[in-house]
């Protein structure tokens, strides 16, 4: 995974997204998959990550660190095999030389194993994630057991001895799934001729396979020893994964640079907690090793959560709404959903904020009670644009006072559109001379949840129109989870997969009669298509700009 970076220059934009259509699946996601209720990782972020707990594993081992992290680089060249792009030429200077690769076409993942004759290791490096194929690897909607679509795990090493079955996302164990079988065998083939040779990898899910010998041929060769070194690492599965590995005696150096936002996702309030040792790379530039007492220390990476970030040009807001009047009295704002990479940050931002923050004081008592919460990718990305939207509707509205005021968007722009309208309700930055009008509305289109309970209770609580459609099993209407404390608001009107609309009920939060009916069936078409519209449409017309959106400059 790690990271959403696409990285290139725009003239490689063809080969890393592969367009044409359907081009680009922006994926538009605010939250990861949650764990099963019956797993002991139902708690709190805290509860998890400050645990106090004996990490066995060996590490961090600065030196190698810093070796790997070059074949690593390597990964996301365009030709491997020549051995000759800057990060190549500084491994080969290391004494590692390119001994093979492995592609999957249809996943579009890659990784290659380098060999040190010297120092007698084999390196199995995998890349990170480098295009939209990858994107949906990463945000896949859902977990699975960590022996699910193999032979079942030898030793009992399913489950930890509490009983806690080993859980990881599912994207990762796709990911592992379309390399492991090419890797088991060119592995195999230069293990049964150098079987003295140590086996480095970047990537745990394939290191557990070998390690508990899952799909192995009957004469693949033992290796010396296994070691795992990792950089910009997601957390991977569930606590009773994490005590799989923290109990090995064995090197495992878990690397995180500053406030590298990988090292936050999937939300720990999901179940997902880190394993291994920690290597951060301090905002000095200094390398901290971290405690070994608790899975996650939070004086290293997890002390600058709050500054999480992707590259500058990353971190831009490019979102986007426009005005627009109709002979009905009718104003209406229509907010752009997910379109490029800085709109992806927005959504994965790993965190929420109290919804009058960065604001003066909620008006009429509002922020009073339970206190308000939403999710801060969201919310940045409404701020983004607020200023401007009051200043020009503002200017409509001193014409035509009557009229009425419909905010609307589609996915992250359903999300800036319901928050606008907050912001606009409860007078929050408006100027002492803005117009009222006649009344507010707001549709929705593949809304994300937004918020905590509070916030969905001040919404149900309002006397006007307030319509959510959910197309099918769109994906987005599961996300965040719920339980991350997420729930939805508003009248969801429900698309079925018959082509009926039906009005769903208004006395839960979420009716399980509507889109929550088809949950497992989530899927990234059904976000993109609503009626006769597809979101994409104008996008695929002009696929250089839009992919364009999506390249980061390193």
């Amino acid at each position: 995974m790690d990271t959403f970076f696409l990285f290139s220059c725009v003239k490689n934009c063809g080969k890393i997204l592969k367009f044409p259509a359907p081009l680009i699946l922006i994926l538009y996601l605010v939250s990861f998959p949650p764990f099963s209720r019956s797993d002991k990782v139902m708690q709190t972020v805290n509860d998890i990550t400050k645990m106090p707990i004996t990490i066995s594993s060996y590490g961090p081992d600065i030196a190698r660190a810093k070796k790997y992290v070059y074949l690593t680089g390597a990964a996301y060249c365009f030709d491997i095999p020549a051995w000759s792009c800057p990060y190549c030429q500084k491994a080969q200077s290391l004494g590692y030389d390119f001994h093979a690769q492995v592609y999957n076409k249809l996943a579009n993942t890659l990784a290659f194993i380098a060999v040190n004759k010297k120092l007698k290791e084999i390196v199995v490096t995998f890349r990170g994630t480098l295009n939209m194929a990858n994107v949906v690897i990463d945000l896949h909607h859902s977990i699975v057991s960590i022996d699910a679509g193999s032979t079942v795990l030898e030793r009992g090493k399913s489950k930890d001895v509490g009983g806690s079955v080993m859980r990881v996302h599912t994207g990762f164990i796709n990911a592992t799934n379309s390399l492991y079988s090419e890797i088991v065998e060119k592995l195999g083939k230069f293990l049964q001729e150098e079987d003295d040779y140590e086996v480095v990898l970047a990537a745990s899910v394939t290191l557990f396979r070998l390690k508990e010998e899952i799909q192995l041929p009957w004469d693949f060769p033992t290796p010396k020893s296994y070691s795992y070194f990792g950089y910009g690492t997601p957390r991977v599965g569930n606590q009773a994964y994490a005590d799989y590995w923290n109990g090995q005696e064995m090197q495992l150096t878990r690397v995180v640079n500053k406030a590298d936002f990988a090292a936050h996702a999937p939300s720990s309030l999901a179940g997902y907690v880190h394993h291994g040792n920690e290597l951060w790379i301090m905002p000095s530039g200094e390398e901290k090793v971290c405690s070994k007492t608790v899975y996650e220390d939070e004086k290293c990476a997890n002390s600058v959560a709050s500054m999480v970030n992707l590259p500058e040009i990353a971190q831009e807001a490019n979102t986007l709404a426009f005005i627009a009047i109709k002979k009905l009295k009718e104003i209406v704002v229509s907010y752009r959903g997910t379109l490029n990479t800085a709109n992806l940050v927005a959504d994965i931002h790993p965190s929420t904020v109290s919804l009058d923050t960065g604001s003066s004081p909620l008006k009429r008592g509002k922020s009073k009670g339970p206190e308000i919460r939403i999710h801060t990718g969201m919310i940045n990305a409404t701020n983004s644009l607020y200023p401007e939207v009051v200043e020009k509707l503002g200017k409509v509205l001193k014409e035509n006072e009557d009229f009425d005021v419909v905010v609307i968007g589609h996915s992250l722009g359903a999300a800036a559109a319901i928050l606008t309208l907050f912001l606009l309700k409860e007078e929050i930055r408006l100027p002492a001379d803005f117009p009222t009008p006649k009344s507010y509305a707001y549709f929705g289109y593949g809304t994300p949840r937004l918020g905590n309970q509070a916030y969905a209770d001040y919404w149900n609580g309002q006397e006007m129109q307030i319509t959510r459609v959910v197309n099918k099993a769109d994906f987005c209407a599961y996300t965040p989870s719920a339980l991350g404390g997420y729930v939805h608001n508003g009248n969801e009107l429900w698309l079925t997969p018959t082509g009926e609309e039906k009005v769903c009920s208004k006395t839960v939060y979420e009716d399980p009669n509507c889109a929550n009916s088809i949950r497992p069936l989530s899927n990234v078409h059904d976000h993109l298509h609503y009626w006769d519209v597809h979101f994409l449409s104008c996008a695929g017309a002009d696929p250089v700009s839009t992919v364009g959106q999506f390249v980061i400059n390193v």
